[in-house]
């Protein structure tokens, strides 16, 4: 997997970086980041071929759907759930594998349900309705994200 490499685990850093940094700027992530993280998966995984590198396909693939399973959820919503969202975990499992991508989708999710919990408390003591609130959730993946990865470092001994 990708994220098994140190250099495999900067190229998702820097994409999951990016996309923070968009999402709380403008709500939203331009798709290039995400054509450009596509094709540094797929040149990756190639390399991976060629090399005859092991690669766990079935949790990729997995990985991968738990993004496709957002998009379609997205498309059902009309977009409560962002299509960058989906686009972005759709990435994150194909560099990372089911587990790790379910990991930190539930991390993500249970940050963005406290910090919902506060902006509703907030907005209760305030009495100001908070119901037309939109919060980017792509900055609640960086904590779990960098914890996720990084700790296969220190699980790892630091090999990559």
């Amino acid at each position: 997997m990708m994220i098994e490499s140190e250099y495999g685990r900067l190229i998702f850093l820097l994409f999951l970086s990016v996309c923070v940094f968009q999402d709380i700027r403008e709500k939203s992530v331009d798709l290039r980041v995400f054509l450009l993280m596509t094709a540094a998966e797929i040149l990756w995984y190639v390399r991976s071929a060629v090399t005859g590198a092991p690669t766990d396909s079935v949790s990729l693939l997995l990985g991968a759907g738990t993004g496709a399973m957002l998009y379609v959820l997205s498309s059902l919503s009309r977009g409560a759930v962002g299509t960058g969202d989906a686009l972005f975990f759709l990435l994150a499992g194909g560099a990372s594998g089911l587990h790790s991508v379910l990991l930190l989708l539930s991390a993500s999710l249970f940050l963005a349900g406290l910090f919902s919990l506060v902006l509703l408390v907030a907005g209760f003591v305030r009495k100001k309705s908070m119901r037309k609130c939109r919060i980017p959730f792509l900055p609640f993946t960086a904590l779990p994200a960098f914890f996720i990865y990084f700790s296969r470092i220190i699980s790892n001994g630091g090999a990559g």
